[in-house]
């Protein structure tokens, strides 16, 4: 609420001189003070009642106890008014009225309106044929126009002062309210201000670092895209020797496969060998058996010439053919013996060089074997080893081409840290230029709170 205007002496002096509010309006009005007091009440009954037909100025009442307060206090102002004296007392309640209408928002309009039914409804019961019931004596039509013109003139002077406290307070208010606006805005200005100070120079602090980083990852990148060029370069070269080692290794593989195919066939063909070998010792069993047999004859051929013989001696003559005959045969069956001993030793001979032929081609057989499975299981590995090796390749061939994905992103992060030192630079020239803006911004709000605290 705004302090109470202060009236001017020589300013209230001036007023009352121009709204022609001399000593005889006074009078007039105390003179009829009790006729006015009398007739107020039911005029304001009936403007009551004319104001609770409009809802913008109903809603300033909000109950019938209400509008009896302020019907009171409209009575107890005009108790003043019809004093005809305009001192302390009448300005004292002039400004109690005038802050209440600026308190509670009601605009000079509907003041002024009302005022205007008050007037004219007075106006009206002055002019009736009997204002004064209870008096004898009427108002003849001088009285009747001098007091007209005194409610009147002093109707328009109170609705000037009390405007004009309407107004100052409003002023006042409006005053208060802009310091406070200023104020309020004044620090959060300054707040906002400070805050953009301090997010330009961690902004700036940052970019510097965004900068000094970003130059040493340039720095760096270039140092990787070099290593990544000469690992690309090595990891191709892995690549084509690995494909020659493959290759090298299905050759192996090949021979491999070619060597137990051939071990295999010696193993079959030491096989046959040594059968046939054995068919031989039991072929060298047989003629022994027959050299035995016809050495066995050749012994008892040999005994019967023997026997022969001596037969033969005893039939003298007679039997010397047949002496000579069992000499002969004799001599065949030692023969025969002879050649059957030598036959039996050769016999032998083959039967021990079988024996030992069968024994060495079963060895070589299982070397030969042992050889086979060794074929085979170099075979495998030499297998094993291709496909891990295909794998490898595989893997090697991947790695390549991942290296030069590797070193086309490392590129792109390299041109993004370009990018990023030159997004840097901008945000340190935007760094700067916040600070300046933020600086005006200060000076024009300065200048803006001078103008309004003026």
């Amino acid at each position: 609420m705004s302090e109470a205007t202060k009236f001017d002496a020589r300013a209230v002096a001036i007023e009352l001189a121009f709204f022609e509010i001399s000593s005889g309006v006074g009078e007039v009005l105390r003179e009829h003070k009790s006729y006015i007091m009398h007739m107020l009440p039911t005029v304001l009954d009936e403007f009551y009642d004319h104001v609770k037909k409009f809802a913008e100025i109903r809603s300033f009442f909000n109950s019938d106890d209400h509008i009896a307060h302020a019907k009171q206090k409209q009575i107890e102002h005009w108790e003043i008014i019809t004093d005809g004296k305009f001192d302390d007392s009448y300005f004292s309640s002039v400004n109690k009225i005038g802050d209440v209408h600026n308190k509670i928002g009601l605009q000079p309009k509907w003041y002024i309106g009302g005022y205007s039914f008050l007037l004219t409804n007075l106006i009206s019961s002055i002019n009736e044929t009997n204002p004064l019931p209870w008096k004898r004596d009427k108002l003849n039509a001088v009285q009747r126009q001098a007091l007209s013109s005194a409610i009147t003139r002093a109707v328009m002077m109170d609705m000037n002062f009390a405007i004009g406290v309407y107004i100052a307070a409003g002023e006042s208010d409006r005053r208060d309210m802009l310091a406070k606006i200023a104020l309020d805005f004044e620090q959060s200005v300054a707040a906002m201000s400070n805050r953009v100070m301090e997010s330009a120079d961690k902004i700036s602090k940052s970019s510097d670092a965004i900068e000094e980083h970003a130059s040493k990852a340039a720095n760096r990148v270039r140092d990787v895209v070099g290593t990544s060029k000469n690992t690309s370069h090595s990891v191709n070269t892995i690549a084509i020797s690995t494909e020659e080692l493959s290759g090298a290794i299905g050759e192996i593989a090949r021979q491999a496969a070619d060597a137990s195919t051939a071990t295999n066939n010696a193993k079959l063909d030491a096989d046959r060998t040594s059968s046939q070998i054995e068919d031989l010792s039991i072929a060298a069993q047989k003629i022994g058996d027959v050299v035995a047999l016809i050495n066995n004859i050749a012994a008892k051929t040999n005994l019967l010439a023997l026997n022969a013989t001596i037969e033969a001696a005893r039939a003298g003559d007679a039997g010397k053919g047949f002496a000579v005959v069992a000499s002969e045969v004799k001599q065949l069956a030692n023969q025969t013996a002879t050649a059957t001993s030598t036959i039996s030793e050769q016999v032998n001979g083959i039967q021990e060089s079988t024996v030992a032929a069968v024994t060495a081609m079963k060895r070589i057989s299982a070397l030969i074997g042992g050889l086979d499975g060794i074929a085979t299981a170099i075979a495998a590995a030499v297998e094993e080893q291709g496909a891990a090796t295909r794998d490898i390749t595989a893997n090697i061939q991947k790695s390549a081409a991942g290296t030069q994905e590797v070193v086309t992103q490392i590129g792109d992060v390299a041109n993004a840290n370009e990018e990023v030192f030159g997004s840097a630079k901008e945000l340190q020239s935007a760094s700067s230029y916040l600070i300046g803006t933020s600086t005006a911004l200060r000076e024009e709000v300065d200048r803006f709170l001078r103008k309004v605290r003026a």
